[in-house]
């Protein structure tokens, strides 16, 4: 009996599994550049001069919405700049939701009341998208180094060095 294996004896070894944490931030991704989308198609529908403001917002909706498409079907390279993107993202947008209820504040007149509805209503979907793209970030980070293994496992020639 040979000691030496053959070459065809060999199997190949078990590819790591697709990590949960870059599923998560990817869904939270689609469903925050959803809500973006939305909104700033609903305000730019509003004839106002301020209006084309929110073209800003449909870029970066539709964007998050490919980013996190991308990162659901394993596309993408990487997740860690995607992730540092999110966390930033959701500083940047930090004093719009601190600022939002105190300028909805001054003026709660019968006229402006619907008005000071839709900017709640505005802000309230701030602070949710804001904290899921900090959540979609950090996940992201988290699961950076099991997404590149698992993307190293998918490439041409992976499967760990066999």
């Amino acid at each position: 009996m040979s000691d030496s294996l053959d070459e065809n004896e060999l199997v190949a070894p078990a590819s790591p599994p697709f990590p949960k944490t870059v599923l998560i931030a990817g869904i939270i991704w689609i469903v925050c550049g959803a809500m973006l989308f939305l909104i700033a198609a609903l305000f730019f529908a509003v004839p106002e001069p301020g209006r084309y403001y929110m073209c800003w917002g449909l870029v970066l909706g539709a964007g998050s919405i490919y980013l996190g498409a991308q990162t659901v079907r394993g596309t993408t390279c990487a997740v860690l700049e995607f992730g540092v993107a999110s966390i930033l993202f959701c500083i940047l947008s930090l004093p719009l939701s601190i600022l939002g209820p105190l300028s909805v504040a001054g003026g709660f007149d019968v006229d402006q009341r619907a008005n000071s509805l839709l900017a709640m209503l505005v802000w309230g979907a701030n602070v949710f998208i804001s904290f899921a793209l900090l959540a979609a970030g950090v996940l992201a980070l988290l699961g950076n180094c099991k997404y590149r293994t698992w993307r190293d496992f998918q490439a041409p020639g992976g499967g760990g060095g066999i």
